[in-house]
């Protein structure tokens, strides 16, 4: 039984989020296939293959094409359609209170308004009896399954089946809090899934949490600073999100920002791995900065 355990705690495992400190511990005798994932808001997850980034194919998740495969436009529009103007009103009005207010006594004005409208607007009740609202939720939570099981496909064929090496995915960081609300990255963008993806990657993969800093920041071929095109701006004058370029004088080479920060997070988990020092170090104050975010997200939860 013992000789048993110690194997199953010295040995690789085949799914879940680890650190990189447990896995050093479980792969001294064994070699890992790295692929390097860059998690966002628009574009969910950009992966990376690290051992051919210039080579292999880059497997893109965006929001538009989840969306798309739910089907989300097209459900919106149907309830916003069959919605009765009532039931409209009663919803703008209960909008002005707040369900999830810490205090509560703002609670308990949330609760008597809601309270007030089912009593007083019949069309509640009749709307939302109505069983294509299930049938629309069902249909919409099995077209989020489809197109998560392409998604997982799609990365399992990064790997080759005969390759006897463990599948890693290095994924950013910020995946560990990304989608959390009242981020300053949520502003302006749609609601995303989030930590949510990096939860459901891990029930089919390894993942293991890796820092991410500077990695879109740093070129792929020199290692210089990387940073906005100097001269290609967009229709706003504004610069182009996913294009970096880098700034050493003998290297200028044009990339992909989301392309470049996957490749650079496979690359910094390798080495974190083998003991080396990360990509980039921090700074005095930008520990201090991150110390700080930390005791804030400590205080908020």
């Amino acid at each position: 039984k013992e000789a048993k355990k110690a194997a199953m705690l010295s040995a690789m495992p085949v799914r879940g989020v680890h650190s990189i400190d447990a896995l050093k511990h479980a792969a001294r005798l064994e070699d890992m296939h790295t692929v390097g994932i860059d998690p966002g808001t628009l574009e969910l997850i950009a992966a990376v293959d690290s051992d051919d980034p210039k080579g292999k194919t880059v497997v893109r998740y965006t929001l538009k094409q989840r969306q798309h495969d739910m089907r989300t436009r097209q459900y919106a529009e149907e309830l916003k359609n069959s919605r009765p103007l009532p039931v409209t009103a009663a919803e703008e009005t209960l909008s002005l209170f707040n369900s999830k207010a810490p205090s509560l006594a703002e609670f308990a004005l949330f609760g008597a308004e809601r309270r007030r409208q089912l009593c007083e607007v019949a069309e509640i009740h009749a709307f939302y009896d109505d069983l294509e609202h299930r049938k629309r939720r069902r249909k919409s939570a099995l077209k989020a399954q489809q197109s998560e099981a392409r998604l997982f496909n799609r990365i399992r064929s990064m790997h080759n089946p005969s390759d006897e090496r463990t599948l890693v995915l290095a994924y950013g960081a910020w995946g560990l809090v990304a989608g959390r609300p009242n981020a300053a990255c949520n502003k302006g963008n749609p609601p995303a899934i989030g930590v949510g993806l990096m939860k459901k990657l891990a029930k089919h993969f390894v993942v293991a949490p890796t820092p991410e800093h500077y990695t879109s920041k740093t070129c792929v071929a020199c290692g210089g600073f990387c940073g906005p095109h100097p001269t290609l701006k967009n229709k706003l004058n504004k610069e182009i999100r996913g294009l970096r370029v880098c700034q050493h004088e003998g290297c200028g080479l044009l990339q992909n920002r989301d392309k470049t920060g996957a490749t650079n997070i496979g690359l910094q988990f390798q080495k974190l791995m083998r003991g080396e020092p990360p990509i980039r170090t921090l700074t005095a104050e930008e520990l201090e900065l991150n110390d700080l975010a930390v005791c804030l997200e400590c205080h908020d939860a």
